[in-house]
């Protein structure tokens, strides 16, 4: 079947910043493909080094779904477009509105077990570990500044930001995401501005390092996320740590 792609309003859902750059890059979009038939298709296209899920939320007004909704659909890294959903009009008077939200990482449906064993993720002599209070598996470490941060798993690195001297919270500090291959990834955060060693689509090994702990003076602690996907949102994997610290 050929699609007339009439139009192609475009949601872009994650920016990562180039390394040493203010460069901003794009790995994906979402947008919507009107056919002459009047059905609907919404379609993502993936151009990062690694997977990326998109939970797809739409009201519909006498139209149905190809599957059922909310969907959280897969991309693949491939760059080709991808059909996430089909919406196809019942009435002539019909009406759809959707939003999306993506993730790094695949939604395989499991809860991961505890971690065990999992070794620190930084190069320093320190045993303060503390969860935080309003993100209990979002492990808080008292690091001097300059602290050499590792990658605690092999995986491929999805995510990178650096710009930012002083960030109030986690969500807009510097910050590492690092892909694996069970669909979950670490997130490793409050990182030196510039302080990323790193790039988007490069792979590490355990014990790599990453990047440098430091000078933000509203946060003195790093954080240390292994997130996994749920069906709506993500979550962070408990983890139990071991006491012997990577090394390249």
């Amino acid at each position: 079947m050929k699609i007339a792609w009439v139009a192609a309003a475009s949601s872009l859902l994650l920016l990562a910043h180039t390394p040493g750059s203010g460069q901003v890059v794009r790995p994906y979009k979402i947008y919507q493909v009107k056919h002459e038939d009047g059905r609907v298709f919404i379609v993502g296209e993936n151009y990062g080094p690694v997977p990326f899920s998109v939970i797809l939320r739409v009201k519909l007004v006498s139209m149905r779904s190809s599957v059922p909704l909310p969907a959280r659909v897969a991309l693949p890294p491939d760059a080709a477009p991808h059909v996430l959903v089909t919406l196809t009009p019942e009435k002539a008077d019909f009406s759809y509105r959707y939003s999306t939200q993506g993730d790094v990482g695949v939604y395989t449906g499991q809860v991961p077990d505890s971690i065990r064993n999992c070794p620190l993720p930084f190069q320093a002599a320190t045993d303060t570990i503390r969860p935080r209070e309003k993100a209990p598996k979002q492990y808080a470490f008292a690091l001097p500044d300059g602290t050499p941060i590792v990658a605690v798993r092999a995986g491929t690195v999805a995510y990178v930001r650096q710009d930012q001297k002083n960030a109030r919270s986690s969500k807009k500090g510097n910050t590492v995401f690092i892909y694996h291959a069970d669909g979950t990834y670490g997130s490793y955060s409050n990182l030196a501005q510039y302080g990323a060693t790193v790039q988007v689509g490069q792979a590490v090994q355990p014990g790599q390092v990453i990047g440098r702990f430091g000078g933000n003076k509203y946060e003195t602690n790093f954080w240390f996320t292994l997130v996994y996907l749920t069906q709506t949102d993500v979550a962070g994997s408990p983890i139990l740590f071991e006491r012997r610290r990577l090394r390249p």
